[in-house]
């Protein structure tokens, strides 16, 4: 007989409270008050394990139902046939020093070519590309000094472009990150 993975199941409403106490939407709602968002599923359900009663089980099951919910998986394909990504990474720099790193667009790669659509200061920024895909760079503040940014780009022709731009972001944070040696 072959397990159950959490994420095979979905489980009913009262089965979730009974089990642990709370109500699906009550632990998302923790999980967003702890900017969760940032996090990839598995570092969802490790948190849910060190800091509730959730088993191992219940945890992973809490965490791929948050991702679900919150469109948090990497590679989503929307009802119009394009595909969206998600990459994050975190930081131990001042936000203000990232933030200036970040949004100074000609120090990123010269292709693709980037233009700013939207600029809300040590907080995000939305650019938009040469393939009209756009990308919205989000900062999150844990603590002064640890921070993460979220990237969600979007409007992608394939999942191969997804993918591909995700090296791209994750190849630019890794530049933010040594050029300011954090």
């Amino acid at each position: 007989m072959t397990e159950i993975e959490p994420q095979d199941v979905q489980i009913e409403a009262h089965l979730v409270v009974k089990a642990t106490g709370f109500q699906r939407e009550d632990w998302f709602r923790l999980l967003d008050a702890r900017k969760a968002q940032a996090l990839t599923e598995q570092e969802i359900a490790a948190w849910l394990r060190s800091n509730t009663k959730l088993d191992d089980w219940w945890s992973e099951n809490i965490a791929h139902s948050y991702v679900q919910s919150r469109g948090l998986e990497t590679i989503v394909q929307g009802p119009t046939g394009l595909f969206s990504t998600s990459v994050s990474r975190d930081f131990k720099i001042e936000l203000p020093r990232l933030f200036t790193v970040l949004v100074d667009l000609e120090a990123w790669p010269a292709r693709p070519e980037a233009r700013m659509l939207l600029r809300k200061e040590n907080e995000r920024f939305q650019v938009v590309f040469e393939d009209a895909s756009r990308a919205m760079l989000t900062f999150i503040e844990h603590q002064p000094g640890y921070l993460t940014v979220v990237v969600n780009h979007e409007l992608l022709e394939s999942q191969h472009d997804a993918e591909q731009v995700e090296k791209y972001w994750m190849r630019l944070l890794e530049l933010a990150s040594e050029r300011l040696g954090a």
